[in-house]
């Protein structure tokens, strides 16, 4: 299986300042996918057609994306992993 893995929050464990005002936030998310080794592009080939379909140039962060983004991006992950496991 290729795993994929990314996190979300700042542990810089500043707590004495307010989130994203110079405090870090106080949750750590980790979030993985598993993929057989024929579909690793999978994952690559969604998020690219994310950032072409809204002109994303930088790195894509989910706090900043819009509701619709958000419920389009949960769409075509649910397509990608029922296209590779139809069960």
């Amino acid at each position: 299986m290729q795993a994929f893995l990314d996190e979300s929050g700042d542990l810089g464990w500043v707590l004495d300042k307010p989130y994203r005002h110079g405090g870090s936030s106080k949750f750590l998310t980790l979030a993985f996918l598993l993929l057989p080794p024929s579909d690793r592009n999978a994952a690559k080939h969604l998020m690219r057609s994310m950032y072409d379909r809204f002109g994303w140039k930088n790195e894509a962060k989910a706090s900043k994306a819009t509701d619709e983004q958000m419920r389009i991006f949960c769409e075509k992950t649910v397509e990608m992993v029922r296209r590779r496991n139809p069960n």
